[in-house]
């Protein structure tokens, strides 16, 4: 009889341990991953705009002007913001405390629960996060960059890695995760600036105090799927009570019409017709997205929930029978 080859041979073994050692680095490098992936989403949605620019002006030139277009409302609004955020914090986290302590319904975790002192106390580490997302967002936007200038060139080294029988199918399956990518990251920010925009403005009518700085954060926590605006409305509310029920009431209101605006119109649009995944699904996967990653981790998870998706139907294509 013949040597019997063992059907887990060494060739098995060293691909599981190339894609455990992939994913480890994935792991370490998960920032420098979750910046690339969100450069890739930017450069997905911007794509067209540079295309239709670049028609009239260099590439380059077309590049750094539709990323200046993009982020000079932003750079605007932190620099008009910027000041009477900070100057309207200390006051805004005193009434907060204030406020929470009249709420005697409330645990006791909450109740002892000084947000005042806690940023006093961890002004450091603020401080910290404030340049790491200055230096995140930099990197981002020069992956960006970099992206669309060699949008083509990348594609075509990605494809190079798959023999020719497969190479129509990856191109036709990254263009259609890049079509789902680029109407989520559109419909996300469109969504933000429509509730920024609501909730300060209704704030501003009621004479709520520190309209900016929450509505400016409520439209900022929008930008995280499912919980997000719920966490982002929470200290709006809780000053408006502490003003008058009626005030709380009418703005309680205005939250939960939005929200249902929203959920029935606005959402469905953006993450039924876009994204074409269970809400059950939307909600695990963000939820694991922000256990593993934190915000940036909750930010990207449908991103890649609905790349994954994508990725799994075309399996037969390839001949990965999974069940």
């Amino acid at each position: 009889m013949g040597k019997q080859e063992h059907p887990f041979g060494w060739k098995a073994l060293s691909r599981i341990l190339i894609v455990l050692g992939v994913l480890f680095l994935v792991w370490k490098l998960s920032l420098i991953v979750a910046d690339i992936f969100i450069a890739l989403l930017l450069a997905s949605a911007l794509y067209p705009l540079v295309t239709k620019v670049s028609k009239r002006i260099p590439l380059p030139a077309s590049i750094f002007l539709v990323l200046l277009c993009f982020t000079a409302p932003i750079v605007f609004a932190l620099i008009y913001f910027a000041p009477t955020i900070v100057d309207q914090l200390p006051e805004l986290a005193q009434a907060l405390d204030t406020t929470l302590k009249q709420l005697n319904f409330l645990p006791e975790a909450a109740l002892s629960f000084d947000p005042y002192a806690y940023i006093n106390n961890n002004i450091a580490s603020l401080s910290a996060s404030v340049i790491s997302i200055v230096a995140h967002t930099a990197i981002i936007l020069t992956l960006t960059f970099y992206c669309l200038l060699d949008s083509k060139r990348l594609l075509a080294f990605f494809i190079n890695f798959f023999s020719v029988k497969y190479r129509r199918d990856i191109t036709k399956m990254l263009l259609e995760i890049n079509e789902v990518n680029r109407n989520y990251i559109r419909g996300n920010i469109i969504i933000s600036i429509v509730l920024t925009v609501t909730i300060t403005l209704v704030m501003l009518f009621l004479g709520i105090p520190y309209a900016v700085p929450l509505g400016i954060f409520a439209g900022i926590m929008d930008l995280f799927p499912i919980v997000g605006s719920i966490i982002g409305a929470l200290p709006a509310l809780i000053i408006a009570f502490s003003l008058s029920p009626v005030t709380g009431g009418i703005l309680l209101v205005v939250n939960l019409v939005y929200q249902q605006i929203e959920n029935s119109i606005i959402s469905p649009m953006v993450y039924k017709k876009t994204l074409d995944i269970s809400s059950g699904f939307s909600f695990l996967a963000v939820v694991v997205g922000a256990s593993l990653f934190g915000p940036i981790g909750a930010f990207v998870a449908l991103p890649v929930a609905v790349t994954l998706s994508v990725m799994l139907s075309y399996r037969e294509r390839f001949g990965l029978h999974v069940v």
